[in-house]
């Protein structure tokens, strides 16, 4: 028997922080010790997100696509925004994929 440590990963596609995030960042404080972490976030992500995972200490990696959950008052900016969302997603399969996901707990978060 293996004494590694199961995975555990968190991915959001936006920018934006708020309650989720602070959420995720209480259970990985409380799992970092049991837990392989790996963070999957936007690489337009805020400096203090960043700033507080690398405070508890937990892996990250980013996609270069964001969701847009900004105003659209214009017709172009709500097709954009109907966009975004489905090209982060997009983007962050293959990178999912490079894990066995069969053995890692996936906890992701989407923008309404």
């Amino acid at each position: 028997m293996t004494d590694r440590k199961r995975r555990l990963i968190f991915h959001w596609t936006y920018d934006a922080w708020g309650g989720a995030q602070i959420y995720f960042l209480a259970i990985m404080k409380r799992a970092r010790s049991e837990w392989d972490i790996i963070v999957i976030l936007p690489r337009t992500s805020q400096p203090n997100i960043l700033a507080f995972l690398d405070e508890i200490g937990v892996r990250y990696e980013f996609i270069d696509a964001c969701a847009d959950v900004g105003n659209a008052p214009t017709l172009g900016q709500k097709l954009r925004r109907q966009w975004r969302p489905l090209r982060a997603e997009l983007e962050s399969y293959p990178q999912l994929t490079r894990y066995d996901l069969a053995e890692c707990v996936f906890h992701t978060e989407t923008a309404p």
